[in-house]
């Protein structure tokens, strides 16, 4: 999180006239209380989701459904902290490395979010099992994007207008044996391309919008709007990361 807000503010410094709006890291904790870093960044604090239980604000012994959670949360209560009328959603491994475009050329349109396929996604469709669960949520399949929601850049109306749907699908998915089973850590994201795909939602797919390097890595990282840290890194035998 230190990294990802160092990088914001260096690129709001040195490009003031950029799409950079405002900063906002949303917490989610178990008494609805800020942490250390929230006194060093702009942060929204909302409380978590029940744990291990089985109801509707109960996390399901799947802390990920805090996502969707977290973010329905945000727009329902905090609003008005939100000033910026798109909303680029990262993770806190995912730091800038270049201003994002909003509605500019190139942009995001309003109903139409601009995204990334992800690798972990894509290669999970292939699969005969995830295959199986998604036609069960959704029908084409090929309406179901292997997208995110991270990174995203997403008009704040229609992030609204999914951010209840994203929850209730993660529920749906969690409650049911196989496909929990089939969709493993991937379930939340998964829940987002079924809520977007059942809306009639189409994501623009811009392949630069994310690095996501691996082996040895990117020899042009500067084409790139965000850098995703998860990913391995190996060079020879000595280093990796």
């Amino acid at each position: 999180a230190r990294l990802s807000y160092h990088r914001y503010l260096r690129l709001k410094e040195s490009d003031p006239c950029s799409d950079l709006g405002g900063f906002t890291r949303l917490l989610t904790s178990p008494d609805g209380k800020p942490d250390l870093l929230a006194a060093e960044m702009p942060t929204v604090v909302t409380r978590q989701l029940k744990r291990s239980g089985r109801c509707d604000d109960c996390d399901h012994g799947f802390p990920l459904l805090n996502r969707p959670w977290a973010v329905r949360r945000l727009l329902a209560f905090h609003r008005k902290e939100v000033k910026e009328e798109y909303i680029l959603l990262l993770e806190a491994d995912m730091p800038l490395l270049a201003p994002v475009d909003n509605g500019a050329e190139g942009g995001a349109a309003p109903l139409s979010p601009v995204g990334v396929e992800s690798r972990a996604l894509k290669a999970s469709k292939e699969r005969n099992e995830t295959k199986a669960v998604l036609r069960r949520w959704h029908s084409p399949l090929r309406e179901v994007a292997p997208v995110g929601p991270s990174a995203l850049l997403v008009h704040k109306r229609q992030l609204e207008a999914l951010a209840g749907p994203w929850l209730n699908v993660s529920l749906s998915l969690r409650r049911d044996e196989a496909a929990s089973s089939a969709l493993g850590p991937l379930l939340e994201r998964w829940a987002w391309s079924l809520a977007a795909a059942e809306a009639g939602v189409a994501h623009q797919i811009r392949p630069t919008l994310q690095a996501e390097p691996e082996g040895t890595g990117l020899s042009e990282v500067g084409l790139f709007s965000v850098y995703h840290m998860t990913s391995e890194l190996r060079v020879g035998r000595s280093w990796n990361w």
